[in-house]
């Protein structure tokens, strides 16, 4: 039956083609005309229990899952039957599963965590419908086009299990992903929550070691071990994670469902716990938040004291007006275009003096015409940084000599900073115009830390005949390159060897401040949560803070919206405060709050912009990042004011359907505080007021650290 139905049509929708099969359905993707969308169409296999009772039962359940409208469960649009075909309908996503994601290799602990908390925040949701999953595995977690997370397949496992009155059984007696499955139902017994809470445990497994906990010949020898066998450790196959990870693997894993997490958010809450605490003699390099821990010099890395703030109301600190909202292009120095007409006279005048220079310009060319005269590549002094000609018109003398100090360089190409792995582990050089290097040497290319002249190969650059090429080079340790090198160096050599032989044909440096910043936001800081780096301390409050403004969509009374209040402010905010009355003034998260993070970012981006080798543009990738940090300090700011606002109603005023709205606008700011938001619908989160968050300071922050190519040896 898998390609029969392609060409058909079930109900509205036209079957276009085969996406996958299964012991579970068979999965087409159909077009539905009538509103010009593509969805996805899962197929029920016929077994012999398909009777008017099933039937009965498939569209009960069918409705359950439709019920179940959360921004992590894979919606699903409608359901029916065409004779024996019984088929979901659900909506179609293109950016494939998790499963292709983990077939490329194990995980950043960045990408693990936010999956975790998106998936475990679905699971909980249905959990408290009373919807147990029962098929927990990476091909049911699909992945949008910005890397979000849908959990699939609801309810599909409960109607193939069937009933004791269609005698359907599968192999072992139980139906179910033998990979994912908790020991109880690999035994066939009556299974909870718990059992897709340890399905959560094995695919977090796999996400950080690229590898199933329990492997096997075969699926019963498979599930033997999930019954028998000791829980393996984590920290045995990927050893630089942190030590406290340990026992939250083996609780969410353990054989007993009793000692199991009792909700997955609890899981999802001190898996983020384990990747943000201190371990022994491990310090945490967060990675855009990636928790890889290093050893290195934990013992000098030492956490900031945390005075606990108790006021009346949450102060936010650096507190910034609204930010505007984007419209158009701004002036770089924030001045308004002038509105009225230029005077014609001016324009003819500012037309004669650049004629004036053009026809200069070209005298000096024709008078340094000989072929003899030393290229640019060799004379990397020989750049336009002389005084301006005396015998020139007073005008042109004036206007040359009123130019920008910075004197103007040549630039031969750019080496840019992207993430293959890790944040900021590949290098993408490209270069134009190089002149050819000597008969039998070739360019070398080596980054360079300034500070301490240690040098990194990442190979020979090839040119074409024009003296063009490109490079790209991705760091197999993973490491965040423009946090541990601020320069590059083109020599001539024969061969690349273990250090520089040759002459510096070319260079490309910045500041060791840049460097040093990029290392204490995304790699480590003093400043930082034990010694971790102060982009993953913010990002770890803030998603702390979205598990618990997650919590209890059920809530419907005064006490549960300020128990939600005090959670989140109080996480967010780094404050003490008792906003549900019970004598208790709780703080679940690491008591460093947002804004004290934000202000150490910031505070590292204080950068002298006129030093020397300061590039250029250095000034208008910062602002990218500021203008990240001044959103999301916004979005923090109008949270609060939300979420504080609610101590003010009183009981009467508060309703289940006013409860489940402002909890809706709730997790909406925190989700635009993180996540940013794409204001003028180009598909995109751009650097500027109004759009991006606290998820885009990494890639924003990597241009900092961009290196414009030079002649000569800019670190000499």
């Amino acid at each position: 039956m898998s390609s029969s139905l392609i060409g058909r049509r079930l109900g509205k929708y036209e079957i276009t083609e085969l996406l996958g099969q299964g012991g579970m359905a068979t999965v087409y993707k159909g077009y539905q005309p009538d509103i010009d969308r593509f969805v996805a169409i899962k197929v029920l296999p016929p077994h012999p229990g398909q009777n008017a009772h099933f039937v009965d039962r498939f569209r009960l359940e069918a409705k359950t899952i439709a019920g179940l409208q959360h921004p992590h469960i894979l919606p699903m649009h409608d359901y029916g039957s065409d004779g024996d075909i019984l088929y979901l309908v659900m909506a179609y996503v293109s950016g494939g599963s998790l499963k292709d994601r983990i077939e490329r290799g194990p995980m950043s602990v960045n990408e693990t965590e936010a999956i975790v908390r998106q998936v475990a925040s679905a699971m909980d949701y249905a959990h408290r419908r009373g919807v147990i999953h029962r098929d927990i595995k990476p091909d049911n977690i699909l992945l949008d086009a910005e890397g979000h997370a849908l959990l699939a397949d609801f309810g599909i496992v409960k109607l193939l299990e069937g009933d004791k009155t269609t005698g359907l059984t599968a192999t072992g007696g139980v139906l179910g992903t033998p990979a994912y499955m908790a020991p109880e139902q690999s035994q066939g017994m009556s299974i909870t929550e718990k059992a897709d809470i340890y399905s959560l445990g094995v695919i977090v497994y796999e996400m950080l070691t690229g590898r199933q906990p329990y492997q096997a010949d075969t699926p019963m020898q498979v599930m033997l071990k999930h019954i028998t066998d000791p829980v393996p450790s984590v920290l045995e196959v990927r050893g630089n994670l942190p030590p406290a990870l340990e026992p939250v693997m083996m609780r969410v894993l353990s054989k007993n469902p009793e000692d199991r997490y009792n909700t997955a958010s609890d899981f999802a809450q001190e898996f983020l716990r384990a990747l943000h605490r201190d371990g022994s003699d491990f310090t945490l390099r967060e990675v855009s938040g990636t928790g890889v821990r290093t050893k290195e010099n934990s013992a000098t890395m030492t956490p900031p004291a945390r005075t606990p703030v108790e006021p009346a109301q949450p102060v936010i600190s650096h507190q910034t007006p609204a930010a505007p909202m984007y419209t158009g292009y701004q002036h770089p120095t924030g001045a308004a275009p002038a509105s009225q007409g230029t005077n014609p006279l001016l324009l003819l005048g500012g037309f004669a003096i650049i004629a004036l220079l053009a026809v200069i310009i070209v005298l000096l060319v024709v008078n340094n015409g000989d072929d003899n005269r030393p290229s640019i590549a060799a004379n990397p002094t020989s750049t336009a940084t002389s005084a301006p000609p005396t015998d020139l018109p007073t005008t042109v003398a004036t206007s040359v000599a009123a130019a920008p100090t910075r004197p103007a360089v040549r630039t031969f190409g750019r080496l840019s900073y992207a993430t293959t792995s890790e944040l900021g582990d590949t290098i993408n050089l490209q270069v134009s115009g190089l002149s050819q290097p000597p008969s039998g040497q070739e360019y070398a290319v080596w980054l360079k830390n300034t500070a301490d002249d240690s040098v990194l190969g990442i190979g020979m650059l090839s040119l074409d005949g024009l003296g063009n090429g490109v490079h790209r080079y991705v760091d197999p340790e993973g490491r965040t390159l423009p946090a541990t090198y601020n320069a590059v160096l083109i020599t001539t050599e024969a061969e690349q060897g273990d250090a520089p032989s040759g002459d510096v044909a070319y260079s490309g440096y910045t500041l060791n401040d840049v460097r040093d910043a990029l290392s204490n936001i995304f790699v480590g800081s003093d400043q930082g949560f034990s010694g971790g780096s102060l982009y993953g301390g913010a990002l770890a409050e803030s998603e702390l803070a979205v598990i618990h403004t997650s919590y209890d969509h059920g809530t419907h009374d005064l006490f549960g919206l300020h128990a939600r209040t005090e959670h989140t402010v109080n996480i967010l905010m780094n404050t003490l405060v008792d906003y549900d009355g019970n004598g208790l003034a709780e703080n679940p998260g690491y008591q460093l709050g947002l804004g004290y993070f934000l202000d150490q970012i910031e505070s590292q981006l204080a950068f002298d912009f006129d030093a020397a080798g300061a590039r250029p543009d250095l000034r208008s990738d910062v602002d990218r990042v500021e203008a990240c940090i001044r959103n999301t300090r916004q979005r923090l700011s109008e949270m609060n004011d939300l979420e504080v606002g609610w101590t003010e109603i009183t009981e009467a005023e508060v309703s289940e359907e006013f409860a489940q709205s402002e909890i809706r606008k709730s997790e909406g700011m925190i989700r635009d505080l993180i996540e940013g938001v794409d204001r003028n619908s180009n598909n995109q989160v751009e650097g500027f007021f109004g759009e991006c968050g606290l998820r885009q300071i990494p890639n924003f922050g990597m241009l900092i650290g961009n290196l414009n190519i030079v002649a000569g040896d800019q670190t000499a």
